[in-house]
């Protein structure tokens, strides 16, 4: 039953995001990131699993959107709650993976800068 909750949850989350993108395409930066940001306060939820598959994969899309426009109107962005549990899902995801999952990998260095993670070299 939770699991059940969790995932309709994170369908909430993953209406945010596809109105954030459709805002962003449009120009609508502020409100995409507004919109975004909510995204990722819905998956803040206790209820929500953000470990699971559909929830770490709205998370991690919501996470990335939110820096990428943060950046771009130079605006806090996600927290380091969210990029934590980014990094860490990321960096689970299978070395032979496909073309949207390798860039998705390419954020690593990134969140690590952001999150102060330094890995083990």
């Amino acid at each position: 039953m939770r699991a059940l909750r969790s995932y309709l949850v994170a369908m909430k989350a993953s209406s945010r995001l596809g109105r954030a993108y459709h805002l962003s395409n449009k120009g609508q930066k502020r409100e995409a990131l507004s919109i975004a940001s909510d995204g990722l306060k819905i998956l803040s939820s206790p209820v929500v699993k953000r470990q699971n598959p559909a929830e770490g994969s709205v998370l991690v899309c919501l996470t990335i959107l939110v820096e990428e426009l943060s950046s771009e109107l130079q605006q806090p962005g996600a927290s380091m709650y969210d990029l934590m549990d980014t990094l860490k899902l990321i960096k689970a995801l299978p070395a032979e993976s496909s073309g949207d999952l390798q860039n998705m990998k390419a954020w690593v260095p990134y969140l690590e800068a952001k999150t102060g993670y330094a890995p083990n070299v």
